[in-house]
Order: C-alpha cells, then sequence, then structure tokens
C-alpha cells in the first residue's frame, strides 16, 4: 500500500479472550497505521455461533479498549458503513477464515478493500477453553 495510509480493522468475539487473540490484534496493530478493533454483539454472536458468549458485550469492549484502543461494537459480517465509518481501507483476519464463503463475497463486494490474512495461534480457542472449562 504505496503512500497511502493503511487504515485497518480486524474483529471477533473475543470471548474468554486468550494469547491468541492478543497476537492478532497485535499483528494486525504492527501492519496498519490505525488499527479499529470490532467486538461482535452478543446477539450477532448468539445468531451466528448458535450459543451466548461467556463474557457480555460491554466487558468484550471494555477490554479491548483498555488494552488496545479504537473498540467498536459490530451487530453483522463487515458492510459498506463500518468501512465508511472509519476510513478503513483493509481488512484483517485469521488465516482460518481464507478461502471461506463470506470472505469470497468481501474479496468480489469490496475492491477497494484491502484483506489480509494473519497467521493463527495452534492449540488455543475460546471454544477449547470452554471445553476445559467444562470437565471441572
Amino acid at each position: 500500500m504505496k503512500n497511502k495510509r493503511r487504515i485497518g480493522v480486524i474483529s471477533g468475539a473475543w470471548d474468554l479472550f486468550h494469547v491468541g487473540h492478543a497476537k492478532a490484534i497485535m499483528k494486525a496493530k504492527e501492519l496498519s497505521d490505525e488499527l479499529y478493533i470490532g467486538v461482535n454483539s452478543d446477539k450477532f454472536i448468539e445468531e451466528y455461533k448458535g450459543k451466548k458468549p461467556v463474557v457480555n458485550q460491554e466487558w468484550r469492549l471494555k477490554l479491548i479498549n483498555q488494552l488496545f484502543g479504537n473498540g467498536f461494537i459490530k451487530d453483522s459480517f463487515y458492510k459498506k458503513q463500518h468501512f465508511e465509518k472509519f476510513n478503513i481501507n483493509t481488512i484483517f483476519q485469521g488465516e482460518n477464515w481464507k478461502g471461506s464463503e463470506i470472505y469470497k463475497e468481501y474479496e468480489n463486494r469490496y475492491t477497494d478493500i484491502e484483506i489480509i490474512f494473519i497467521p493463527t495461534t495452534s492449540g488455543i480457542s475460546s471454544t477449547k477453553i470452554r471445553k476445559w472449562a467444562k470437565k471441572d
């Protein structure tokens, strides 16, 4: 991205925040001039994943803002309004989403938005943490 400020966005549930989440945000921040962090709303998580988050959206947003700043609540997959509100020109997403239908759609619909897939941290996920917690 020559001579243009990279204004990025990364989003997620950020439920049961862990080192993998921190690494993803830190990498996106490293590759950006400015980074916004979408916190998926409780409603969106329930609709998409079929389960309630352990930590509610207000606390997840507070955590993101305390650690990194520029957090906002996101009620859906990305829409044009998300990009326009913050002048975003780059989406960061974990590489596990590469090739997914939603990201194929983004590539076709938002041709002026760069999509960068960043490495995920193997061996850790909020789903695994939930399973470990249920064992106790």
